[in-house]
């Protein structure tokens, strides 16, 4: 998914389908007319055929069930996907050397993206009770395993395994006790382990970037601490690290400020947390 569904979707679409047998389809949230000419050039030079693609608009398309990868960070904004791969827009500069760098970038994702998939079960569906880390099958452990090993390397000298692998397997069940399509869970979990592993290294500082770290406070953490916070990310984008959590959390999200906020286009974090420990230590603690 991207702005325009012209360029670099397009691109990742199409290098997909060489790589992987998983169904995909680009497109955007505000369409172009046609797919721009310099993307249908470095296609060809890579032997990928975009002459008959043309863009479509992402609500003509989505059925819910996808994992969503946007590939600019408008596309996003806008939707709040699973996965944000910020690529530059090589139509800004409008040069052959800008295209081929977006299509090694996005290509190089995509490798990655499609080994980490590989070997999980295409639409194995798990009992609720089955659906926790200890009771994975051999290709989701696998799927784990790795996803440990690669944070591992992103969080050398910060974090050891155990650390890292407590994060993924409580990540991980935050996520599986709900799914009913299990195809994505390693995925999903390895992506909020990571923003969790940054967000408590800033609070500790040990990754100090400027950025301001604020927690959303309430008891159950099920409503208005869960909202506050879905504005406050779709306000301030990459600017500042943010999460809410309850001193007491209940069981789930209040469904009616689910859809008050999916109203406004802003997805909020499925279940309550419990506070983090580290809380007198944030830049910012709103009760």
């Amino acid at each position: 998914m991207c702005s325009q569904n012209s360029a670099r979707s397009q691109l990742a679409e199409f290098y997909w389908r060489t790589v992987s047998d998983i169904p995909v389809v680009s497109a955007g949230t505000h369409p172009a007319q046609r797919v721009h000419p310099r993307a249908i050039t470095v296609a060809l030079r890579h032997g990928l055929d975009l002459a008959t693609a043309a863009p479509k608009l992402a609500a003509d398309v989505l059925t819910g069930d996808e994992l969503l990868i946007a590939v600019c960070d408008r596309a996003y904004e806008d939707l709040h996907s699973s996965l944000h791969w910020s690529i530059p827009d090589p139509a800004a500069a409008d040069t052959r050397q800008a295209f081929d760098t977006a299509y090694d970038d996005i290509t190089s994702r995509v490798d990655h993206l499609a080994a980490s998939l590989e070997g999980e079960p295409s639409m194995t569906l798990h009992p609720v009770s089955e659906r926790t880390w200890e009771s994975l099958h051999t290709d989701g452990r696998l799927a784990l395993k790795q996803a440990a090993s690669r944070l591992a390397t992103e969080f050398a000298g910060l974090y050891g395994n155990e650390t890292i692998e407590r994060f993924l397997a409580s990540s991980y069940d935050q996520f599986a006790h709900r799914a009913t399509l299990t195809k994505f869970l390693s995925l999903l979990a390895e992506r909020f382990a990571r923003q969790r592993l940054h967000a408590l290294a800033r609070v500790e500082g040990l990754h100090t970037d400027g950025k301001p770290v604020v927690l959303f406070l309430c008891t159950h953490n099920a409503g208005r601490s869960q909202m506050a916070l879905g504005f406050f990310q779709a306000l301030t984008g990459d600017h500042a690290v943010a999460w809410s959590g309850g001193s007491e959390p209940g069981n789930e999200v209040n469904p009616a400020a689910i859809t008050a906020m999916a109203e406004r286009g802003i997805e909020v974090h499925p279940e309550p947390w419990r506070v983090p420990y580290a809380a007198s230590r944030l830049r910012a603690v709103v009760s």
